[in-house]
């Protein structure tokens, strides 16, 4: 009877040592929750953050290409769809070999003086004063925004105003078709030899969404940069046989 007894007091002691130290942990747990709390919710905020962001950038598909709209108007997204369905089903080959034809518009809004006056003094208000549609300030972010974009050498194909051509052309950065043509150039060419006019493209009345460019843009080819994706040469043979497609097409 007594060791029954001595038996018992000793699983009841050992019980109580356990719960004690499981009282202390959930005891520190609590402790820690009560002063750590906010702390531990925005480290584990950001953390997921920063995992999404991972997996998003692992499993983003990479486009083939980038080709530049830069003119006097303003983009839309469900007109750039139409332009981009229509560009990427003119592309000759998967150029980044991964099995899907993909290409991404990059749209600069750029207005020159005398088509940021024109596009400010087109409407008025109830009290005759000029709405202002265009400001100096963005107009001069966009433009520099677009500069600092070539010069990363992504892109090859422009679709340009004729003031932003006129620039490319001037400083020595286009391409001469007459190294893709021979002398036989495409219909259209303008007479300087270094690109396209939209509007005389066929690709412009078959591609509605293209039509609300301004009908002057010019369509060329960028020399190849000392870097960026024009930098490697299987890809940008690929982009001039992109550009062909573009400015033939119909022919």
């Amino acid at each position: 009877m007594g060791d029954n007894k001595d038996f018992n007091e000793s699983k009841l002691d050992t019980t109580e040592i356990r719960l004690t130290s499981d009282n202390k942990v959930l005891s520190w747990l609590s402790n820690f929750w009560y002063h750590n709390k906010w702390t531990v919710i925005i480290v584990s905020f950001f953390a997921i953050i920063f995992i999404i962001g991972i997996v998003q950038m692992i499993q983003k598909e990479e486009d083939d290409t980038y080709i530049v709209l830069a003119a006097p108007t303003t983009f839309y997204g469900e007109d750039l769809s139409g332009i981009t369905d229509t560009l990427e089903a003119l592309m000759p080959s998967d150029i980044n070999g991964d099995g899907k034809k993909s290409l991404y518009l990059m749209t600069y809004s750029i207005y020159s003086e005398e088509e940021m006056k024109a596009a400010n003094e087109e409407e008025t208000n109830e009290n005759g004063q000029f709405i202002t549609k265009v400001s100096s300030s963005h107009n001069s972010t966009e433009h520099k925004s677009y500069l600092e974009y070539l010069r990363t050498g992504e892109a090859s194909i422009l679709f340009v105003s004729e003031y932003l051509y006129e620039s490319l052309r001037d400083n020595d950065t286009l391409r001469p078709m007459s190294d893709l043509f021979g002398e036989k150039l495409p219909e259209g060419a303008l007479a300087d030899g270094y690109g396209v006019r939209l509007c005389d493209l066929a690709i412009y009345d078959f591609c509605p969404e293209l039509q609300l460019l301004p009908e002057d843009t010019v369509v060329c080819l960028k020399r190849a940069h000392i870097w960026g994706a024009s930098s490697n040469e299987k890809t940008y043979a690929a982009l001039e046989e992109f550009y062909k497609s573009i400015v033939t097409f119909g022919e």
